[in-house]
């Protein structure tokens, strides 16, 4: 072993004596950065594993390690000094072994320079280091492997501009053909879905060519050349031998662990009791768009991410679920019909369309539809894979809820949240004049009710009182809505003294929801809620929802409720002999949940502005108001299936780089940039509104008029302010490429040389000092 550390050590070491190394170091650092910024669009990155940094690095090592490697044996035979060192008293296996792992030690010091630069994109992005740590195997594995395949090269001849172009040739081999897999295994350590053959795969091919190195070794060093086609079969039986052992471990290790952080691949336990509970065969479509998975390689890493979950799926369902993927072409016919099911498209530059979204049939041909796998939603897609399932192959268990918006309300804020109820629910407009729920109903919501009839306000309280689930959303103040909306005289105050929630007169912005809710939820926008009370009531549980230092925003209660009424106010109306018999007190424990913010609910409060869209597949969250709304309704409901689906939002980007920068410049140009916009839209509306509609009007009032001139200096000026955002992002994304590009990769050469500098300074200083030199 001391043979083989005093080899390592000096072959180690003699890399650093010239030039070539630090060259080396250089190009594999701007190669790779670069990259990740032209190929990998690096900008417009959500993922966290950094998969635009390394999916590359294959291509990358096998230029780079043929320049490196080609010196191992050749050099030696070229020079002369091969005879000399194999005939000194030293083990031919730790001489190969001293030169590979050398090599391969200098490839992996290469690469983890690579970490200042995934360090500074953890500064803007939430990273899976689980992942990268994964990332990092699988980059060792390839690297163990060209290197062993470069030294056995390298063995084969004099020249090492031979040994280089051959070393390139047969690396690009392994990287091209589909037939050795290499990319495919690579893939599975960067998707962190890693088994045994994997691993496996590489370590063979490894400790083969290490072997084959060896082997060459022995036979240049032979006087009896004869046994060249003894050394060919060699290798022709070795590698034919670990192909077959690969097919034969693939066959038997067919699970992947699942070495993500947020283990995306593993079917969480809800979704293992739906995959067992399906009675006829069921198949999942994936359609995506061949420009969407080609365009940008953040959008193939997701496709190839729920096409691996989507087989979990097929795997743990035994047969009943069958998994298609298909990549659309533009302007297909195929394209034409995906589309016409709902996926939700985007143009692109091009002028096709991007899309990526699934179609779930069963045998009769009935289709439930996942319009859109949104790459910043990915917390949800095994949750919507399941609402989908659920829909289309347990109907019954999909819940009614009724919701009432009176006419004062503006509906355009709520869109959003309906669509999400409708989506995982049968929703319906609950009538003024409706008296009766008793029709399968399961719960009824009611979003700021300032205008109740009395049928109404008798049939929600009967409704409570057979055991119905109902929730109450009330506000004395919302931001968007009309003075009627936000009058005092709130109709529902007679059931919430009934029920003793006492209102107090503070009203705060901010909030959380109470952790017996199950889920650490982002950060809530609430605006001017109502703090109350729950009064003592021993036939009633009181279970916080939305909490305050204040006190309550929300609750929810649960046990045994009176009537509002002593008797049937409808008993002398001809209505009354088809009416449910009345109740004076509870026939079965009810649950009521009250909330003293509408806001919360608005679009504006909890969507994003970069959503594509506002179907529920499309919305981006920038706040946890819908997540707590679902949860209280999900709880209440007690339907498990949507309530315990963890969404992970640890490694959840938002935002990709590019976006964030837009984000900074915009808020930086502050309200008054926002006013301007919106003056710029009023003074359009305004003069569109004097010209009557008329063109040839509106374009004189533009010119001669005095709010058309106004107008004129308004745009400029928001063009301007533009402009100037405009050459600021350009302008920080250019220091941020040269920065990582070029001067990163420049100082890092630097300090490693300036440290090897001072190693070698300090040791003769230490040598002068024991010999007294």
């Amino acid at each position: 072993m001391q043979q083989f550390k005093t080899l390592f050590l000096k072959e180690f070491r003699g890399y650093f004596r010239s030039l070539l190394a630090y060259i080396v170091f250089f190009i594999y650092l701007f190669v790779s950065v670069g990259s990740a910024f032209y190929f990998g669009e690096y900008l417009d990155i959500h993922g966290s594993s950094l998969y635009s940094l390394f999916y590359l690095q294959p291509i990358i090592l096998a230029v780079l390690i043929p320049a490196i490697s080609m010196r191992l044996w050749a050099e030696e035979y070229r020079s002369g000094t091969a005879e000399f060192i194999l005939t000194q008293p030293v083990r031919l296996i730790y001489l190969v072994l001293a030169k590979y792992t050398a090599v391969f030690m200098f490839f992996c010091l290469m690469s983890l320079f690579l970490l200042p630069f995934i360090l500074y994109s953890a500064g803007w992005l939430v990273l899976d280091w689980q992942n990268i740590c994964m990332d990092y195997a699988g980059l060792w594995l390839v690297t163990a492997l060209f290197c062993a395949l470069g030294g056995f090269i390298s063995a084969f001849s004099r020249s090492m501009t031979l040994a280089y172009l051959l070393g390139v040739f047969f690396a690009a081999i392994f990287v091209a053909l589909p037939y050795f897999y290499l990319y495919a295994i690579y893939n599975n350590f960067l998707f962190a879905e890693v088994g045994v053959p994997d691993v496996l795969y590489f370590v063979l091919l490894t400790g083969a060519f290490i072997v084959f190195n060896i082997e060459i070794v022995k036979f240049r060093q032979s006087v009896r050349h004869s046994r060249y086609w003894k050394l060919s079969l060699f290798i022709f039986l070795v590698l034919s031998g670990i192909a077959l052992l690969e097919f034969a471990l693939t066959n038997i290790f067919t699970g992947k662990a699942d070495l993500t952080q947020a283990k995306f691949y593993t079917p969480k336990q809800e979704t293992r009791q739906l995959l067992k509970n399906l009675k006829n065969p069921v198949s999942i479509d994936i359609f995506a768009a061949k420009d969407y998975v080609n365009g940008n390689v953040d959008y193939f890493h997701y496709v190839q991410q729920i096409q691996r979950l989507l087989k979990r799926y097929a795997f743990l369902s035994q047969g009943m679920v069958t998994v298609n993927m298909t990549y659309v072409e533009p302007y297909s016919a195929l394209e034409t019909d995906v589309l016409e099911k709902g996926l939700y498209f985007e143009t692109n530059n091009k002028g096709s369309r991007d899309y990526f979204g699934a179609v779930i049939r069963d045998e009769s041909g009935r289709e439930e539809v996942i319009k859109q796998f949104l790459i910043q939603r990915r917390p949800f897609a095994e949750k919507d894979i399941d609402v989908a399932l659920l829909k289309l192959t347990e109907p019954e268990r999909v819940k009614t809820i009724g919701v009432y918006l009176d006419n004062t309300q503006n509906l355009d804020g709520f869109r959003s949240i309906l669509l999400n109820l409708e989506n995982d629910y049968n929703v319906f407009s609950v009538s003024s004049s409706m008296y009766d729920f008793s029709n399968k109903v399961d719960m009824v919501i009611l979003i700021n009710p300032k205008d109740i009839s009395m049928a109404l306000r008798y049939g929600l309280d009967q409704f409570v009182l057979r055991g119905g689930k109902l929730v109450i959303f009330f506000d004395f103040y919302t931001e968007s809505q009309s003075e009627l909306t936000n009058m005092e005289d709130l109709q529902i105050v007679d059931f919430l003294n009934h029920w003793r929630v006492a209102l107090e007169p503070e009203m705060v912005d901010n909030g959380k929801t109470d952790e017996q809710f199950g889920r650490n939820l982002p950060v809530l926008r609430l605006n001017k809620a109502a703090v109350f009370k729950v009064k003592d009531n021993p036939a009633v549980t009181v279970k916080p929802f939305i909490v305050s230092e204040k006190g309550l925003l929300g609750a929810v209660l649960e046990g045994t409720f009176t009537s509002l009424y002593q008797d049937n106010p409808y008993r002398d109306t001809e209505i009354f002999s088809v009416m449910p018999p009345f109740l004076s007190v509870s026939k079965t424990g009810g649950q009521v949940a009250v909330v003293s913010d509408v806001d919360m609910l608005e679009d504006k409060f909890w969507v994003s502005d970069n959503s594509p869209d506002f179907n529920p597949y499309s919305i981006i969250e920038k706040s946890g108001n819908a997540r707590a709304f679902r949860s209280l309704i999900d709880y209440m409901l007690g339907n498990e299936i949507y309530e315990k689906l963890p969404l992970n939002e640890a490694l959840l980007n938002r935002s990709s780089i590019s976006q964030q920068i837009w984000e900074h410049l915009y808020n930086e140009a502050g309200a008054a940039y926002i006013d301007l916009q919106n003056n710029v839209v009023e003074q359009r509306r305004m003069l569109y509104e004097s010209s009557g509609g008329d063109a040839s009007q509106l374009s004189r009032l533009w010119q001669i008029s005095q709010a058309g001139q106004q107008l004129a200096q308004d745009e400029k000026r928001l063009q301007n302010i533009e402009y100037g955002m405009k050459t600021a992002y350009s302008s920080q994304v250019i220091k941020m490429m040269l920065g990582q590009i070029v001067l990163l990769p420049l100082f890092l050469v630097l300090l490693l040389a300036a440290l090897l500098k001072w190693r070698y300074i300090y040791n003769n200083r230490k040598m002068e000092e024991k010999y007294h030199v």
